[in-house]
């Protein structure tokens, strides 16, 4: 699971509650951008029940692995191991057939950093009361799927210099599986999309919507 943007105008926290309270795990990735540190504006009380779950969860035995993003990248300076949960820059997640995977955020391969483009974008979502993400997506429609592509393929040649067969990453929020010469998943986002990815116990992978 990524891109949650807990204390954002735009997270969908009460469906993310709800997915997680219906859905339960041995172990839980969270890949990045889980809190809007750079423009954290609010903190209703579905986006502490996140959290409190979440707890709840990693105290019942499931295991907690945040990897942070770009927005909440002032946990980067945080690794380690704090009781049932681990932050770590990357990890890497082993198949049920054995398959390695390499899981992280994404940020680092991606071209277009514009924080500050995306600080101004919330602020005048808030302002406006516009999703202007979403007429962006209209808008930009071919330059974005263009983008995306850019960003599957620097994912993939990074899992294979890392030496890994597939890849688990976040950042973009467009939610997908496909195998292109290597394994490529993208958990999506909890702003628009509502998904996450899950390995079932015959190995298979799904999109999960919320």
């Amino acid at each position: 699971m990524s891109d949650f943007h807990l204390g954002s105008y735009n997270c969908k926290a009460k469906r993310l509650y709800e997915f997680l309270w219906r859905n339960e795990a041995e172990k839980i990735y969270l890949v990045g951008d889980i809190l809007e540190g750079n423009v954290l504006s609010r903190w209703p009380p579905y986006h502490d029940d996140v959290l409190r779950l979440l707890a709840e969860r990693s105290r019942a035995g499931t295991e907690i692995i945040f990897i942070p993003g770009n927005h909440d990248a002032v946990f980067r300076h945080h690794f380690g191991v704090y009781a049932g949960l681990t932050i770590t820059h990357f990890s890497v997640h082993e198949c049920v057939n054995g398959t390695r995977l390499f899981v992280t955020h994404g940020d680092d391969v991606d071209f277009f950093r514009g924080d500050f483009l995306l600080w101004c974008i919330v602020k005048l979502e808030r302002l406006t009361g516009w999703h202007l993400w979403e007429m962006l997506r209209r808008w930009f429609k071919q330059t974005i799927a263009s983008h995306t592509e850019t960003f599957e393929n620097k994912m993939i040649v990074r899992a294979h210099d890392h030496g890994f067969l597939g890849v688990v990453c976040g950042h973009i929020h467009m939610p997908k599986i496909v195998d292109r010469g290597a394994l490529y998943m993208n958990s999506g986002d909890w702003v628009h999309h509502c998904t996450a990815i899950a390995e079932d116990d015959e190995g298979n992978f799904h999109i999960l919507r919320g």
